[in-house]
């Protein structure tokens, strides 16, 4: 065994050797201490980002209870947020909620809500929100001409979440009998503006005229000076007397007048 002396020097190959020793044992220490950071930030990020969602899904869900009791029996409805303020994603504490708008003809609103949350010197914060309601829609099947009388054939039955307070039929009932107001497309929504009640009475025809009051009614005929439709009041002239009067168109070939 040889035994270098401490006057020693150390060849090429040696030295090469010590500086990569050198080099992996820093990159080895970078790479401890990064790892180090990323542990002890880990649980940090991973608690502080799900605790976030948790907390906005929480008070949408408080937001909406209140809002629906506002329409009270009126429970299918959908709300949706325009933006949940910062102030509120993180673990805030909800203490009341009121309006600072209530909602409008077009389900507009805003919501102040008061909360209490460490990380914020913030007390309440201000959500705006729209309403959406569901509502029983009739669709024409197929496409129609100005004039034509709908039937039960021609309509089906959607249900969609709108806005604002556009009137919509109720039933199939509002819907069948009526006319065509202009020629219409497949999948038009029926409305009141689309469809019309059939005229039931033309200028110039022979009607019954019934003329009553609590004690008395009195059966005529009469000739119409005016064209109806069911509802609408025409003026009719009574054969026998020659008179002119106003009636309600109350069926086909009927006027009722009251007294």
């Amino acid at each position: 065994m040889s035994v270098k002396s401490a006057g020693h020097k150390m060849s090429e190959p040696e030295r090469v050797t010590g500086m990569n020793m050198d080099r992996v044992g820093s990159v080895m220490l970078s790479a401890c201490s990064i790892l180090c950071v990323a542990l002890l930030l880990f649980p940090l990020i991973a608690s502080a980002a799900p605790a976030s969602t948790e907390d906005r899904s929480l008070v949408e869900k408080k937001l909406t209870s209140f809002i629906k009791e506002f329409y009270q029996e009126d429970t299918d409805i959908q709300v949706k947020f325009n933006n949940i303020p910062e102030s509120l994603k993180g673990k805030a504490k909800v203490r009341g909620i009121n309006f600072s708008k209530v909602p409008d003809a077009q389900g507009d609103g805003v919501c102040l809500v008061e909360f209490d949350m460490k990380e914020s010197r913030e007390r309440n914060a201000y959500v705006a929100f729209k309403v959406y309601k569901k509502r029983q829609l009739f669709v024409l099947k197929q496409g129609g001409k100005r004039g034509n009388v709908v039937t039960d054939a021609d309509v089906a039955e959607k249900e969609a979440f709108l806005t604002g307070m556009t009137a919509y039929p109720a039933s199939r009932g509002e819907v069948i009998g009526k006319r065509l107001r202009r020629d219409l497309p497949a999948g038009t929504v029926l409305t009141p503006q689309a469809i019309e009640d059939p005229i039931l009475i033309q200028t110039g025809e022979v009607v019954h005229i019934i003329a009553e009051n609590p004690r008395l009614v009195i059966h005529t005929n009469g000739k119409a000076l005016d064209r109806g439709r069911m509802g609408e009041t025409i003026r009719v002239k009574n054969l026998n007397s020659g008179k002119e009067i106003l009636g309600k168109v109350t069926g086909g070939n009927t006027v009722t007048v009251e007294f």
